[in-house]
């Protein structure tokens, strides 16, 4: 029986006391930020100028910065420009970089189709620009709520670099990297994370001092020697970190309109001449940074993979969800190794052929569907790996338009493999799912006999019984009414843990659609030990309910009780016995 707690009220005075930062290696700032909150924290210390296009909480936290320190560590004034969306935001920095101006834009996966020729003139004109990508999932037979990565592999083929971080302290990490990579190559970059899991979430993040910064970048305006001869054909021994393409002192024809022969010349020069030396600027920048932070990066990164005979790909996220499930998978199945795609561009074939030498399934986790008969594009560049692989290849796709990724369906993949006849698995789906409906019975029926080989592309485990206990680590969800203005919940709770124990945090914030009288649960994760993302739906210790806008307690969720685990604890608002046994009698299965 789980036990249930009364809670008066949330221990406002104990946040305030312990959400001061502490300090990490060097004067690296610890403390808890989303994803969204620490790319800003990293822009504002090195850009002149962010290009907001409509995001309201990404405008606030810019201005927060402006208002907090006014310039960035360079002591250079900060500024933003508002714009209405993210086409002029791009055009805004693209401004701003060819007038010699470190500047940066925030666009979503909802709206990047809209740039696309924006990225193309950016990386023609040799802009060290980089701009920051929240994989917001694109509109299909409707509006998603969640991430997608279709706006992501979109723009992989319009001249710029990709760093796809799994976390938020990833995602402020590439914020320096992508700058130092971009302003020495003079090709643009994109920095990617996922909505909820990253951008969202609440997570520990070390941020970089000031003068771990300088070390790795100088300010817009200094000199620097160019790194290869191509470059110094065109500035001489030194150039500006951002040069001054719009120079009205040294005016150069730039974006002129050119016959077909000089184009072509132009555009095969660009990939021969700059983006050549792209792969070992990011060794060399990856190498520099582990050097100041002790944070290790490459263009991938690899989980187990000496013994393993199946191995996990995926992008974000995703990332330590597969590892952790690969991790805690038993003895009797095959052993499963990770490997996480940091940079899809440029894409890094030679090394994932090498580590997957011999390796009997690789099994190829994606955010998308496909285009009408065509494979995923992760998909596609495995299939021109080079040499003989003769593992066999698994489309995994997950996740669609943000829906869940559970640890419990991931685990049964590496069994499935092997038995079923299909190369394609949709995760978390079940397409012979039991419905009390008859009518609704009578339709599958016909969609059975119509699609026979339909049902067995579907893996979600019926078991939804909770995983094994992690010592050390607390997981609660808070069930709120979207309109009780208990979102700052999480934050609060998972400030205190953190300030008082350290350790690591994750979190997934509900994403209300805006109905009346909607509600659902935040999740919170902390752990005083290492530990990544379980993934959705995990199991809890703590479910804590809340009182809506009109002053009730919120309705108990079934699906959320089933998560609790043996011993776990309900914790509810004041409330009177004999009230709290009614609420909870049609859950007392659930419970015992």
């Amino acid at each position: 029986m789980a036990e249930l707690t009364g809670l008066s009220g949330i221990a406002v005075r104990l946040y305030r006391k312990y959400s001061k930062p502490t300090h990490g290696a060097e004067d690296e700032i610890l403390t808890l930020l989303t994803g969204n909150r620490a790319v800003v924290i990293a822009e504002a210390a090195i850009s002149e100028s962010a290009v907001l296009g409509g995001d309201v909480n990404l405008e606030k936290s810019w201005h927060e910065q402006i208002e907090k320190n006014g310039s960035n560590v360079f002591n250079q004034p900060l500024t933003s420009i508002a714009t209405k969306g993210a086409r002029e935001a791009v055009a805004s920095a693209i401004g701003l970089s060819l007038a010699g101006k470190r500047a940066t834009a925030f666009v979503t996966g909802q709206n990047i189709g809209a740039i696309q020729d924006l990225l193309f003139t950016a990386s023609g004109r040799h802009l060290p620009l980089v701009i920051h990508l929240t994989n917001n999932a694109m509109s299909g037979h409707g509006i998603a709520p969640g991430s997608g990565h279709e706006g992501y592999h979109l723009s992989c083929d319009t001249g710029v670099f990709t760093l796809f971080a799994q976390n938020a302290q990833q995602a402020a990490d590439f914020t320096f990297i992508a700058r130092r990579v971009a302003e020495t190559t003079l090709v643009p970059g994109l920095v990617a994370m996922d909505a909820e899991e990253t951008a969202l979430s609440w997570q520990d993040v070390n941020i970089l001092g000031p003068s771990q910064v300088k070390r790795l970048l100088d300010a817009s305006s200094s000199e620097l020697p160019v790194p290869n001869e191509a470059q110094r054909l065109l500035f001489g021994d030194t150039r500006l970190s951002v040069p001054r393409w719009h120079d009205v002192d040294r005016p150069v024809v730039t974006g002129a309109a050119f016959d077909s022969d000089s184009y072509a010349m132009g555009a095969a020069g660009k990939n021969v001449y700059f983006e050549e030396a792209l792969v070992a600027v990011l060794e060399q920048t990856f190498a520099e940074f582990y050097k100041i932070t002790g944070r290790q990066y490459g263009r991938l990164t690899q989980n187990k993979l000496e013994r393993a005979q199946t191995v996990f790909v995926a992008q974000g996220a995703a990332v330590e969800t597969a590892i952790a499930v690969a991790d805690s998978l038993p003895d009797s199945l095959p052993k499963t190794g990770v490997i996480g795609l940091t940079c899809m561009r440029p894409f890094p074939a030679e090394e994932l052929a090498s580590l997957l030498n011999g390796k009997a399934n690789i099994v190829v986790l994606e955010r998308l569907l496909p285009a009408p008969g065509a494979e995923t594009p992760l998909l596609r560049e495995f299939r021109r790996l080079p040499g003989s692989l003769s593992s066999v290849l698994h489309s995994v796709r997950y996740g669609i338009g943000g829906a869940p990724l559970r640890a419990i369906d991931l685990a049964l993949v590496p069994s499935s493999v092997s038995k079923v006849k299909t190369a394609t698995l949709h995760l978390g789906m079940d397409f012979e799912a039991d419905t009390l409906h008859p009518k609704r019975q009578v339709l599958q029926d016909q969609l059975k006999r119509a699609y026979p080989n339909v049902a067995e592309t579907g893996l979600r485990s019926k078991d939804g019984s909770p995983d094994a206990v992690v010592e050390g680590t607390i997981s609660l969800a808070i069930l709120r009414s979207g309109a009780s203005g208990h979102d700052q919940i999480t934050q609060n709770v998972a400030s205190i843990l953190h300030q008082v124990n350290g350790g690591t945090v994750r979190s997934r914030p509900w994403l209300s659609q805006g109905a009346w009288g909607e509600q659902g649960s935040d999740f919170l994760l902390h752990s005083n030990v290492d530990l990544v993302d379980p993934g959705d739906l995990a199991a809890l210790d703590i479910v804590c309910l809340t009182r809506g806008s009109n002053g009730k307690i919120v309705a108990v969720d079934a699906d959320t009780l089933q998560r609790l685990r043996t011993g776990g604890k309900i914790i509810v608002p004041e409330v009177a016995g004999e009230q709290l046994a009614q609420m909870l009698a049609p859950y007392s299965a659930v419970l015992e």
